[in-house]
């Protein structure tokens, strides 16, 4: 599952969808469950560079 979640993001991401707190959490934690720090990583820089971290209006 974690996976296909990960696939699934790089296809959205790929097509500039818009992509907000709650997947981008699904994403890190799936880089987690599978052991993928650098992955992990570019997901973190994702939010980072979006601001999706600081979105407050997601919760």
């Amino acid at each position: 599952m974690a996976s296909e979640e990960l696939e699934i993001f790089r296809d959205t991401a790929k097509k500039g969808a818009e992509i907000g707190l709650v997947t981008m959490s699904s994403i890190a934690e799936a880089c987690g469950e599978l052991r993928l720090s650098r992955d992990g990583n570019s997901v973190h820089g994702y939010m980072v560079g979006r601001d999706i971290e600081n979105d407050r209006g997601a919760l």
